[in-house]
């Protein structure tokens, strides 16, 4: 009388699904780290900065020649 029937030993103990999702799913251990410093990249872009300065430069030359040579072509016809 004393012996558990199938049904409650069933209920006893964990589900077998969880079991799986531990086994298959290792734990995992948060590690805190310090921010790491910001980099300066002022130093490796300098040449990008000058190219862009000369790229400014010689589209306003441009933009100013076409604007010149608009308003000359109109006036001598």
């Amino acid at each position: 009388m004393s012996q558990p029937t199938r049904r409650s030993s069933r209920r006893q103990g964990t589900r077998p699904s969880s079991n799986r999702q531990s086994r298959s799913a290792p734990q995992r251990q948060v590690v805190i780290r310090a921010a790491p410093e910001p980099v300066d990249y002022s130093q490796d872009y300098l040449f990008v900065r000058r190219d862009l300065q000369w790229i400014a430069i010689w589209s306003a030359v441009l933009f100013a020649g076409m604007f010149a040579y608009f308003f000359i072509s109109h006036t001598i016809s």
